[in-house]
């Protein structure tokens, strides 16, 4: 009986915990290189104004500068795509999990992932879904029991026992989710006003190169504060979805520790 109930303890962690371990690390790499990414294109419309402005000086500080962001945006590149590789099987996973209410969250795991994928519907879908997820997964020492509520001493003993990340509620879910929206869409604007001050004939006037390039790379930077800010949801979102996902429910924690 004892191998049955240890068996049933374990079955919820298998593996999620260490995914979302390194979801979270790349997740949190991710807002370190944009936070960088952000300074440093934040630094070089300060030099690309000095340098209209007719201080040849900055020129060779300039080009370092380019050629930094030029690397930054690759390396940035490569870890948001596995984070978000990561993120769409870590969520698979937690939709998967047992303790999902389906009843609540209906979407089924392939189509919640799916839905990130599909033009269109990935501007609310994913929203939707992990919201759903939210409200379908026990709540931080509900451990998925419906038992009365525990005396005020066995309360705060589970208080110091259950260290449990705090609840993400729709409210920090959207938030983080127009966080993403507002950064996608000004490093799209920023990055096609770069494109094409890149392209343009060269011999023509400086100003009119340097102006649009100018005013896509603050975009740029603009865009890595709310792209920062939607990555620490992230964080937040992941921690406590995992940690419920896979917490031990109370009788089976009890009943564990009566046969150790």
């Amino acid at each position: 009986m004892s191998g049955v109930v240890l068996r049933a303890t374990r079955s919820p962690d298998e593996g999620l915990p260490r995914l979302a371990s390194g979801l979270v690390m790349l997740l949190g790499l991710s807002a370190l290189l944009d936070a960088v990414y952000g300074v440093l294109a934040a630094q070089y419309v300060g030099l690309a104004g000095e340098f209209s402005g007719g201080s040849v000086s900055v020129a060779g500080e300039l080009a370092g500068t380019a050629s930094t962001i030029d690397l930054l945006r690759t390396v940035r590149g490569v870890t948001l795509l596995f984070a978000f590789g990561c993120w769409l099987v870590w969520q698979h996973r937690v939709a998967s999990e047992g303790r999902v209410d389906r009843a609540i969250s209906r979407r089924t795991p392939g189509w919640q992932v799916a839905s990130w994928l599909i033009p269109g519907v990935n501007l609310t879908a994913p929203l939707r879904d992990l919201c759903d997820l939210g409200r379908a997964l026990p709540r931080p020492g509900d451990a998925g029991t419906h038992q009365a509520e525990p005396p005020v001493r066995e309360r705060a003993g589970r208080a110091q026992s259950d260290r449990t990340p705090p609840a993400v509620g729709p409210r920090a879910l959207r938030a983080g989710w127009c966080c993403l929206l507002v950064a996608v869409a000004l490093e799209l604007l920023g990055e096609g006003a770069v494109a094409r001050a890149s392209g343009t004939v060269v011999g023509a006037d400086q100003d009119a190169v340097l102006t649009p390039l100018r005013h896509g790379v603050a975009l740029v930077a603009a865009a890595q504060v709310p792209a920062v800010a939607a990555l620490v949801v992230g964080v937040l979102v992941v921690n406590d979805l995992t940690a419920r996902a896979t917490a031990v429910s109370a009788p089976v924690r009890r009943a564990v520790a009566s046969r150790v």
